[in-house]
């Protein structure tokens, strides 16, 4: 998960570096004027001390410094007006305009006072500035106590800039271990100059590395759940592991509890688990309709996680993905905030590149794979248990959800046959089945599939034959009532003919004929767009597999009904190509040199595709319902880039049979400067009569929306989706949200038919600032 950066006495780490100051001096006058010398001779870089005058006295074993004392080191600098040391009790004073700077980091002081006995000190009428993370502190007392812990009286925290900061944090004393913890007494936090909240007492984590605290608490309002409150707090259990605690309190609903786990114990192991629980108070009315069916209990909650690791050695890899939950409706109920739905779909995606199903699915996919790939062959061991959620409360033994307990595929990569100029591969799988549906079989399936290819090469293009055979047999130990007798074992051979065909033709454009661009210091910094290519990649594909009887074998997946096929496939692609040269100049020894630099941006890439189907046009069965169409659809797949800040995506498919678009989705995304937009529509058309399109029902969904930045201060964001064809609205978000050099404020309007919320964000950076935290020991 995250943690936040609460640091607000570690600022204070500044007066460890005067521990080093002055452990030494060599003194060769007792008075000189506008002197200068160095301390600690024996040092590789030793400390440098100027003063408009420098006094010794022996007799009291003291060194005085008057007028413009500079005591600098490298980055590290002190200032001071007066300064006193003791080289005996080793003890330095320094009085007026007390200023010190350590790279970023300063600080300045009435007068200060530092023991390099005992590595105590203190600061008065002091204040601290701590470059990262960009806070203030300032008090009338800051003492160092010990070497890691100090006391502060009458602080003031703020990260704001300015003489009158948007908010602080005032409080009347308070202790400090660095890298550990502060207590602050009397706390109040002011917005401007008016106090708005005191709490007698306040803990904060003030660790610079990693540390426990509490989250950023999230408010919302929605006509479902009530009014909300969101609270997490983040604990660091080691170097490789943290825990996230999260309440999600609703007043309509009840508590809604979280818990986050996250660990990486090695660079080559990661993992991430979420559990959520919640005992629904929602109101018996509303839940009627779910009761003793799909939401026969209050009692709610969602498991998911995810695992990448290795077993033994790191060659063997390991995946986990869990994913259960208690009814079919909690994931629509509970898809926002940082516990719902869309938060840990992005989590996993960003973290571990797999995505979880859809929040509609009611099948949730819990697989456990181990896996090892050499030169030429791959290696797959998994166990699959997919939760049916439409039957996980009714009767889960009616389930027709198939499992796979276990699954191995063992897969050979194309290489060369022997001395041959053919190419072989092979996938094979060993599966067995099982499913709790009484009226269905279990059993075990080996699947092999070997193919040979004949790849062919020439100026003219690529023709790349193939043959293959697919081996299948069955082992049934037992048969389902309902169902016709199965032989104990069966099994299926069946062969397949594939041929790709492929070339490329390209044209280059000169746009620029007669005046290319020279590199000269006279065109320095001049581009211009010079070339445009045009590629053309024709291709066609031709896939047969005889029709053959396997009404015999079990019914598993699409490999026990293999469909016969022979079909023709083609596509065109043209792909429009810009090239800029630009006239650019850099250093060389005394003078400058210029030379042409090149860049390209994919104006156009286009793309039409369409399939013959020769058993269709064959076909005798169901001429009255279904008239025969060989052809398939046009699809037309499109990218259009004309200039940097437009982009349109596009895809279409077209039938020559209605004549008529069938299916069509595009989007397109405007952006310029602080205003961006997009506009996408999905839409299929009722088909009832086609043979591939059977029974597709109408849809058409919009979906738009913009946003702005004014400035870099504010954000202003709008989306809708609609369903055009029922005039219905599915989902309207507004935000508004500003991010100041010290705090953050979000305002979050979402709009569901069945549901509307209002959020609120409130953040003080770098208190609301989260940052990933979880490191690898490496092994």
């Amino acid at each position: 998960m995250a943690q936040i950066r609460l640091s607000p006495a570690a600022l204070l780490v500044l007066l460890a570096t005067a521990a080093v100051l002055l452990p030494g001096i060599y003194l060769p006058v007792h008075a000189a004027e506008g002197a200068s010398l160095s301390l600690s001779p024996t040092s590789e870089t030793p400390w440098q001390l100027q003063a408009d005058r420098l006094v010794v006295r022996q007799e009291e074993n003291t060194l005085h410094a008057f007028g413009n004392i500079v005591v600098k080191k490298g980055e590290t600098r002190f200032q001071a007006e007066y300064a006193r040391y003791h080289w005996v009790k080793k003890q330095l004073r320094m009085e007026g305009n007390v200023r010190l700077k350590m790279e970023k980091n300063s600080a300045q002081a009435q007068d200060a006072f530092l023991d390099f006995t005992d590595q105590t000190g203190s600061f008065r009428e002091a204040q601290f500035f701590l470059y990262d993370p960009h806070i203030y502190v300032s008090g009338s007392e800051i003492r160092k106590t010990g070497t890691d812990t100090y006391t502060f009286a009458s602080a003031t925290l703020t990260s704001c800039d300015g003489e009158v900061p948007d908010w602080s944090l005032q409080s009347s004393q308070g202790t400090f271990i660095l890298d550990g913890h502060a207590r602050m007494w009397h706390p109040r936090f002011r917005l401007r100059n008016a106090p708005m909240l005191y709490s007698p007492f306040m803990f904060l984590p003030a660790k610079r590395t990693r540390q426990s605290g509490f989250l950023v608490p999230d408010l919302s309002s929605s006509t479902q759940d009530g009014q909300s409150v969101t609270l997490s707090y983040y604990q660091v259990i080691d170097q490789e592991r943290d825990l996230t605690l999260t309440v999600h309190g609703m007043s309509k609903r009840g508590a809604l509890v979280g818990a986050e786990y996250r660990f990486t114990p090695d660079l080559m192991s990661e993992g991430l688990a979420r559990m959520d629980w919640l005992k629904d108070q929602k109101d018996e009315e509303d839940v009627e309709e779910f009761d003793n069916y799909e939401r026969p209990s209050p009692h709610r909650y969602w498991l998911r996680s995810k695992y990448n690791g290795y077993l033994i050695t790191p060659e063997w890899r390991t995946k986990l993905d869990l994913d259960f939950a208690s009814d079919k409706f909690y994931l629509r109920e509970f898809d926002y905030g940082i516990l719902g739905f869309e938060d840990s779909r992005q989590t996993f995606l960003e973290r571990f590149g797999r995505d979880i199903n859809d929040r509609d699915d009611p099948i949730r996919e819990n697989v456990f794979s181990v896996s090892r790939n050499w030169a030429r062959a791959g290696l797959q061991a998994r166990v699959e248990y997919n939760q049916n959620l439409n039957y996980f409360n009714i009767d889960p033994n009616k389930s027709p959800t198939l499992q796979r307990m276990p699954q191995i595929d063992f897969d050979l990569h194309q290489t060369q046959l022997l001395d041959t100029p053919l190419e072989w591969e092979a996938q094979n799988q060993a599966t067995y089945f099982w499913r709790r549906k009484d009226d269905t079989t279990k059993g075990s399936r080996l699947d092999m599939h070997p193919r040979v290819s004949l790849p062919l090469q020439s100026a003219y293009g690529t023709l790349t034959p193939s043959l293959g055979w697919r081996e299948t047999i069955y082992h049934t130990p037992e048969t389902s009532q309902g169902r016709p007798q199965l032989e104990r074992f069966e099994r299926r051979g069946i062969w397949d003919l594939s041929s790709r065909a492929t070339t490329e033709l390209f044209r280059v454009f000169q746009l620029n004929p007669a005046k290319e661009l020279e590199a000269t210091p006279e065109n320095r910094e001049a581009s211009q767009w010079s070339m445009l290519k045009h590629t053309l990649r024709p291709q066609v594909n031709y896939d047969y597999i005889p029709e053959q009887d396997q009404t015999r074998l079990p019914d598993y997946d699409s490999v026990d009904q293999i469909d016969a096929k022979n079909e023709i496939a083609y596509s065109l692609t043209n792909l429009f190509t810009l090239r800029k040269d630009r006239i650019v100049a850099s250093a060389a020894g005394n003078g400058t040199r210029t030379k042409r630099t090149k860049s390209y941006r994919e104006l156009v890439d286009l793309k039409l595709e369409q399939s013959y189907d020769i058993n269709e046009a064959r076909r005798s069965d169901n001429l009255d319902t279904y008239p025969r169409r060989p052809f398939s659809d046009i699809r037309l797949e499109s990218e259009i880039t004309p200039f940097p800040w437009i982009s349109l995506r596009n895809t279409t498919w077209y039938s020559p049979y209605v004549e008529e678009i069938t299916e069509h989705q595009h989007v397109l995304d405007l952006s310029h400067g602080p205003l961006s937009a997009f506009y996408g529509y999905d839409y299929l058309r009722k088909m009832e009569r086609d043979i591939r399109r059977s029974n597709q029902e109408k849809l058409s969904i919009a979906r738009y929306g913009a946003s702005l930045k004014p400035d870099p201060g504010w954000q202003l964001s709008y989306s809708e989706e609609r369903d055009i064809q029922s005039s219905q609205l599915i989902e309207r978000e507004a935000h508004l949200g500003y991010l100041d050099q010290c705090w953050k404020l979000g305002l979050t309007y979402t709009q569901e038919p069945e549901e509307t919320r209002v959020s609120l964000t409130i953040g003080l950076r770098p208190f609301g600032e989260l940052e990933q935290g979880v490191a690898a020991q490496e092994q």
